[in-house]
């Protein structure tokens, strides 16, 4: 898990630690065992791989829906997006 912030001379530094605080905090409570930055990157190596993969990550995010779409239309790899809970 990952998250970021960032910060400017008009913010106090205490801030921008909170609002990162705050993504990571948010991204453990999804429930995902990955995070939104690397749920997307993964979608590649799925399609690639022999087999069936899975992953289990918070709600999908407008990059990780795209590389859906574009592995899909590169690969022919078949995508199952199920909702748990």
């Amino acid at each position: 898990f990952g998250s970021s912030a960032l910060g400017n001379r008009k913010i106090k530094p205490q801030l921008t630690g909170e609002k990162a605080a705050e993504e990571i905090v948010n991204a453990l409570l999804s429930g995902g065992c990955v995070d939104d930055w690397l749920s997307d990157q993964l979608i590649l190596f799925m399609a690639l791989a022999n087999g069936q993969s899975k992953i289990l990550t918070g709600a999908l995010t407008p990059h990780t829906i795209s590389a859906i779409q574009v592995a899909t239309e590169m690969t022919k790899a078949e995508f199952r997006v199920e909702q748990i809970g």
